[in-house]
């Protein structure tokens, strides 16, 4: 009996591990061309359905993104995690353009219209509210210069100069 719960735990721990992914992290590629900016998030597909089944108590399938309530959750847990303030006084409206899914990621796409960008601050806190050890990664292009910035838990915000 023992020899067979060891090898029943073995077999749900192997599971386990080769289904989920030991890192959290999201990648957030932000590109400023003049007046325009353009916004792409690459989620993880598990993680994200696990935050919105935590904020909202219902799962998605995110290929139905596009599906009205599921682009209603998925918009509103966006906006509480993530915003774009433009020189300290302008929250940014980012408009939904689309969605690419592969395997194991989904990319969401967005764009807004700037004028005048001196600086932007940053908030992100996507999947903070389930995983401690998430890193989010943010990489801003603009003028031809390319930084990248790292938010987790000991960092939601970062006010950027952007001359």
């Amino acid at each position: 009996m023992r020899g067979f719960l060891i090898i029943l735990f073995l077999l749900v721990f192997q599971t386990q591990v080769s289904y989920s992914h030991p890192i959290h992290v999201s990648i957030c590629n932000i590109e400023i061309d003049k007046d325009t900016m353009t916004v792409s998030m690459k989620l993880f597909k598990d993680d994200f359905q696990l935050a919105i089944e935590h904020n909202f108590g219902k799962y998605i399938v995110l290929e139905n993104a596009d599906n009205i309530p599921e682009n209603k959750m998925i918009e509103d847990y966006i906006h509480n995690m993530f915003s774009l303030i433009a020189n300290t006084r302008d929250t940014l409206k980012l408009k939904y353009k689309n969605n690419e899914l592969n395997e194991e990621a989904i990319w969401l796409n967005y764009k807004c219209y700037v004028s005048g960008l001196k600086n932007i601050h940053i908030y992100n806190s996507i999947f903070l509210d389930i995983y401690h050890d998430q890193t989010n990664l943010v990489i801003i292009n603009f003028n031809g210069k390319q930084n990248g910035y790292r938010f987790n838990s000991k960092n939601t915000a970062e006010q950027i100069d952007l001359k």
